[in-house]
């Protein structure tokens, strides 16, 4: 099966890879253009340009895939189908409608659930199941009959954004490969074929949230279970983040569970154990300190413990090496 790849960032090397490793050599990939990055501003190549140069795929990075003069030069290579992972850009109905298997994409959420351009964060905030689906492409943003779809249950509970899409990425070649042994069994071709397959239940529906500058900022007024989640969705990039004696403090690893070490050995001791003390009435205030594991910070429902974090023009470091460091004192809020 003659294929041709799409895709940009880092996430779709792992597809790329893996259909090649599979036995699945693309003709052609296909990538978003190249821009300037750093503070220098120079011409870096897409990720996936990278992979296609190391395999000696020949790579096309055009301004408008659907121009014609782009579908004409895709059309030369005469593709069995299309699979795209993380491209960037709309699929018109002449590039969709060009190969016999159709064109095909890896969305890694269980569809019709959190549908768009974000879909791994979206599941994290939501607190549902991590999981991929490859599906063909339609005129509708993720939407076409799914032709395989798998939970991902080992992917651990309090594993972050980061964590997340580095495995899902991993499991997103698997089931391409998986998605063309399936397609390659059957005899339909075109429409024919999408029509072996289920569609979306599109009432069920959802989709992915828009992350703006303030998404990350951390809001002391939700419950412990959805602050760890937000701390999760966040981390490692752009960070859960807030205010500590004037400078940004990210939050990278949190726990509804206070955990089993010994309570108050800051500079002021409690008198009374965790258990017997109401809960604090101030979100984002420092109420315990948890020996070798970190501080305890109040919620307006609750409390979280604080794991890892990095301070504004530190290095990312543990919660307790950072009380350590920064002497923190029990009572301290943050904003």
């Amino acid at each position: 099966m003659d294929i041709l790849f799409m895709g940009t960032p880092k996430f779709a090397v792992p597809s790329l890879e893996g259909l090649i490793q599979a036995g699945h050599k693309p003709i052609l990939v296909i990538s978003q253009p190249d821009k300037p990055r750093g503070r220098n501003q120079i011409i870096e190549f897409t990720p996936i340009k990278k992979c296609a140069i190391e395999y000696n795929i020949p790579t096309f990075q055009p301004d408008d895939v659907n121009s014609l003069d782009s579908i004409e030069y895709i059309k030369s290579f005469n593709p069995d189908i299309i699979i795209t992972v993380a491209y960037g850009a709309f699929l018109g109905a002449k590039l969709r409608k060009m190969c016999p298997f159709g064109a095909i994409n890896f969305h890694p959420s269980l569809l019709p659930k959190n549908r768009g351009a974000d879909p791994i964060r979206s599941t994290l905030l939501a607190g549902e199941m991590l999981g991929g689906s490859v599906f063909f492409i339609t005129a509708q943003m993720d939407s076409g009959p799914i032709i395989v779809q798998e939970k991902y249950e080992e992917i651990s509970s309090n594993a972050n954004m980061s964590v997340c899409e580095e495995k899902l990425a991993e499991i997103g070649s698997k089931l391409l490969v998986k998605s063309l042994e399936i397609l390659s069994s059957k005899k339909e071709r075109f429409s024919a074929l999408k029509k072996l397959f289920p569609e979306q239940d599109h009432e069920l529906a959802t989709y992915s949230a828009k992350v703006d500058k303030f998404s990350n900022k951390a809001d002391f007024n939700l419950s412990p279970e959805d602050f760890v989640r937000h701390v999760r969705a966040y981390a490692l990039e752009p960070g859960y983040y807030c205010e500590f004696r004037g400078r940004r403090l990210k939050i990278f690893e949190a726990d509804i569970r206070v955990g089993s070490g010994e309570w108050g050995v800051g500079r002021e001791k409690l008198p009374t154990p965790h258990s017997q003390l109401p809960t604090p009435k101030v979100g984002g205030r420092i109420t315990r300190i948890i020996k070798n594991e970190g501080f305890i910070i109040s919620l307006s429902k609750g409390e979280i413990l604080v794991k890892e974090v990095q301070y504004e023009g530190k290095k990312r470091m543990s919660a307790w090496d950072f009380y350590l460091g920064a002497r923190i004192d029990i009572g301290e809020d943050l904003s």
